[in-house]
């Protein structure tokens, strides 16, 4: 019997959320975007005098225009790269943290809901893939206890279990990749959506919603192949 007649304690749709997900990224997009431009409008503009001594040893006063908001000033920092890029990136760090910690939820989930559907338990809670992320472990089961034909979602999962380096890097390294971590190097270097600044990295405006498209096409390919067996 296919899913799609089972009861409605089986039915399943996490590709629903995540294309909810997408709807409140493009509204978190222009959040971000209006916080910006209204903390740049706090940025007072003041004239400092500097002495400067010269070579014949006179001492000349100098009158500069600084920029300054609280007690940063752009003098002693970049403003513009910290209002325009690092205050930002702080709160797509957060919507990334949250959007990956809801994938790996919703696919433990959804393992578990299809272990009582289907009543496979067998290697349910232990993976041979040892050394994997959860969401890999996860896949590997379906795959292989389960017998669901995942090839159309490896593509997807791939790329998000990259973004997993990145994920942790902003939870628990200050956003500073590991870069021992080839792979997940390689791929911020060659996206269009991210970049390193150092060892530092950042996210354009669209990786967001890049990642929550990738979400979705995930359980997309995912539940259409559940409900076909």
């Amino acid at each position: 019997m296919g899913l799609n007649n089972t009861p409605k304690s089986w039915a399943y749709n996490a590709r629903g959320e995540f294309d909810l997900l997408r709807a409140f990224v493009t509204v978190a997009e222009r959040k971000i975007e209006e916080s910006s431009s209204i903390v740049k409008q706090l940025v007072i503009t003041e004239q400092m005098e500097f002495e400067i001594e010269q070579d014949d040893g006179t001492v000349v006063t100098h009158a500069v225009d600084v920029r300054n908001i609280g007690n940063i000033n752009d003098i002693d920092f970049d403003l513009d790269s910290l209002l325009g890029s690092t205050f930002p990136n702080y709160e797509r760090r957060s919507f990334l943290i949250t959007i990956y910690g809801i994938f790996e939820y919703e696919l433990d989930k959804f393992c578990k809901r299809y272990s009582n559907y289907s009543g496979v338990v067998e290697g349910l809670e232990k993976s041979e893939k040892k050394d994997r992320s959860k969401i890999y472990k996860n896949h590997f089961w379906l795959k292989k206890y389960c017998s669901i034909d995942l090839s159309e979602a490896e593509h997807a999962l791939t790329e998000i279990d990259t973004i997993r380096f990145i994920r942790n890097s902003f939870a628990h390294n200050y956003g500073i990749l590991d870069m021992s971590k080839s792979a997940a190097v390689d791929y911020v270097t060659e996206s269009n959506l991210l970049h390193l600044s150092g060892e530092s990295v950042f996210m354009k405006t669209g990786f967001l919603q890049h990642f929550c498209d990738l979400c979705f096409q995930y359980f997309s390919k995912l539940e259409d192949q559940a409900r076909a067996l």
